[in-house]
């Protein structure tokens, strides 16, 4: 200020060429940093940002998405796209000791519902729940080997918290749930 008057702006970009080149490199800096692809903003992606890693993916919720196998060199673009869980519906006769090593080398946590080739039990569904419902897992990936299994747990989750049966499994259809295992989770839910 000089004289009592306020220095414009233009008069301050010639008084300090430097200074401005600074604050307008650093907020270019910050602009792109958040506009980073990839970068995390606690929401699951979208599938196109995923690509073939991770086949039958589908975004449930803006924290939740469930899938069918993940290729090996996935999890650490996963790590990287800001989840912060995955949750592996497979048998340990499947991998998820292999799995879990690599969930966790790359920061994330791993889970284990073991559902195997059955419909999910009410304990099983229970245990789902309590893990997708702690903002502490989230954004959280939850994935069989074909989403099948995603699917029939979406279903038979969503009925748990309070979805018509027959809504509840048409999303679980959209998640992947097909062929004998949407039989029998039809006729778990009541609608034969």
């Amino acid at each position: 200020m000089k004289g009592g008057r306020a220095s414009s702006p233009s008069s301050l970009i010639r008084a300090h060429p430097r200074l401005f080149k600074l604050v307008v490199g650093a907020v270019m800096v910050a602009a792109i940093a958040i506009l980073i692809p990839g970068k995390s903003t606690g929401e699951v992606p979208w599938a196109e940002e995923l690509g073939s890693l991770v086949q039958h993916y589908d975004r449930r919720t803006p924290t939740l998405a469930s899938s069918g196998a993940i290729d090996e060199s996935a999890y650490g673009r996963l790590g990287q796209l800001g989840f912060v869980s995955v949750l592996d519906l497979r048998v340990p006769e499947e991998g998820t000791e292999e799995e879990r090593l690599e969930v966790e080398a790359r920061g994330m946590r791993y889970f284990n519902i073991p559902m195997g080739y059955a419909v999910p039990t009410a304990a099983e569904v229970a245990a789902f729940a309590r893990i997708v419902e702690d903002e502490n897992n989230l954004p959280l990936l939850f994935h069989g080997p074909f989403a099948n299994r995603a699917g029939a747990m979406w279903a038979l989750y969503r009925v748990h918290r309070g979805m018509a049966p027959a809504q509840a499994y048409e999303e679980g259809r959209t998640a992947g749930l097909k062929g004998r295992r949407a039989d029998a989770v039809r006729e778990a839910l009541g609608l034969e």
